[in-house]
């Protein structure tokens, strides 16, 4: 565990949440814009302390000096964070009470006396003010406040044989199970001649998942399927499957990075291609304010969870779980 910590507390001082803000690239004082970026804010400030949180319950075991370590460096970033612009009052409110109280509460870690009854009171009081922000932040701005789609709209529109065209993808959902090779070749030929976003995500969606879910021979399947999710996003052009990009991409990443609660999880790089997403979404955004399936999108895509080390499967981090949710029920 002492080789894993010290490779982790360097993962800590190099975390590069100070860099300037994506989204403040997109100038508009739209209020849909302004905010969505506020949302986009809030979560990320949440993810970032879910992280902290989880890595403190890793090193639950570790001793109080090294403990210390990792609660100034949080404490030090926490700080920092109150840099973010938020423009709803009342946001702005809760981000701070809960980042005060945060600090406040990571403080205390640093005390031999952390399980004390002074210690689980405050703890008490710390929760009732998360739960209070967190149902504002989720009721206030509900994907209802944003959009008007029932769900069933949603899938309807998200439907991907609305976009893809080619006859060789008709060809492909065929043989896509019973012939990977040739399915494969199918994609392969389409791609290069497909010009619009959406169809072009898709075909690279289609070709990824293979080597994901049928591949058992391809040396680097896993490297060539998050090459390609992530080159959708790469690309900045806006499709409503980025966000499905992203999670897959995510998922096959963390499966290098290991499955145990223990492995790297580098929430922070995950992070930053959330961050490319959802400044493609939002720039889109500002040029069709009308589109709902955009703003939904981008919606998916701030307040989707980070990857955690412990949660429901006790066998390893959680990724497991989402994989697959995401790839098992497609076959």
């Amino acid at each position: 565990m002492k080789k894993i910590f010290v490779f982790l507390l360097a993962l800590v001082q190099w975390h590069p949440v100070f860099a300037s803000d994506k989204l403040d690239e997109i100038h508009s004082n739209d209020k849909v814009i302004v905010e969505l970026k506020d949302v986009y804010r809030a979560f990320k400030i949440n993810h970032i302390i879910s992280d902290q949180k989880e890595m403190l319950n890793l090193l639950s075991d570790e001793s109080p000096d090294q403990i210390k370590t990792f609660v100034a460096q949080y404490i030090s970033i926490d700080e920092k964070l109150n840099a973010q612009n938020i423009n709803d009052p009342r946001l702005r409110s809760y981000i701070d009470s809960y980042l005060v109280m945060t600090n406040k509460s990571y403080e205390m870690l640093k005390s031999p006396n952390s399980a004390s009854a002074k210690f689980n009171g405050y703890n008490k009081k710390y929760e009732a003010m998360y739960g209070r922000y967190i149902s504002y932040l989720t009721t206030h701005y509900a994907v209802s406040y944003f959009v008007n789609l029932t769900e069933d709209q949603y899938w309807k529109n998200i439907d991907k044989n609305n976009y893809a065209h080619a006859t060789q993808y008709t060809a492909f959902l065929t043989k896509e199970k019973t012939d990977v090779t040739a399915s494969r070749q199918l994609l392969e030929g389409i791609i290069p001649q497909t010009t619009d976003a959406q169809e072009t995500a898709i075909y690279k969606i289609a070709l990824a998942d293979q080597y994901v879910k049928y591949d058992t021979v391809t040396e680097n399947a896993d490297e060539k399927a998050a090459s390609l999710y992530k080159s959708i996003i790469d690309e900045h052009r806006y499709s409503i499957y980025l966000f499905e990009a992203w999670l897959k991409w995510r998922l096959v990443t963390q499966r290098e990075n290991g499955l145990s609660k223990s492995s790297d999880i580098p929430n922070d790089l995950y992070d930053s291609l959330r961050e490319q997403a959802a400044y493609t979404a939002l720039d889109y955004i500002s040029k069709h304010p009308e589109d709902e399936m955009a703003k939904n999108e981008f919606l998916v895509i701030a307040s989707h969870d980070i990857i955690r080390r412990f949660g429901d499967y006790p066998y390893g981090n959680q990724s497991t779980i989402e994989y697959h949710e995401t790839f098992d029920d497609d076959k």
